[in-house]
């Protein structure tokens, strides 16, 4: 399952795993929260998941319990500052390399 929320995911895949790690998400909380960091409201979840709306709420619910926040708009905001840090952080490992392979060469 969580090849398939890769797939569909707008988050990269060191974002979702660090959800999944430091915030426990399953792998079914993990797919309701990328749909909602997607725009989706709970309905339009639960009909691309196969879940009814109140699982839907449910799940979307106990993510952002976990993650500690308590709108949607905030589980966005959240989750683009997380892809911004790793992004920026990928960046300077990048370069770090490439100034030591320049070092040595």
């Amino acid at each position: 399952m969580l090849d398939e929320v890769q797939k569909l995911s707008p988050l990269s895949p060191a974002v979702m795993e660090h959800l999944q790690k430091h915030y426990r998400l399953s792998n079914k909380e993990l797919r309701t929260a990328c749909a909602a960091i997607e725009g989706l409201n709970a309905k339009e979840i639960a009909n691309r998941c196969g879940l009814s709306t109140n699982t839907a709420k449910a799940q979307l619910k106990a993510v952002m319990k976990k993650i500690n926040v308590n709108r949607a708009n905030r589980l966005i905001i959240f989750a683009w500052q997380l892809e911004k840090y790793f992004s920026e952080r990928a960046a300077k490992e990048a370069a770090e390399q490439n100034r030591l392979l320049f070092e040595a060469g």
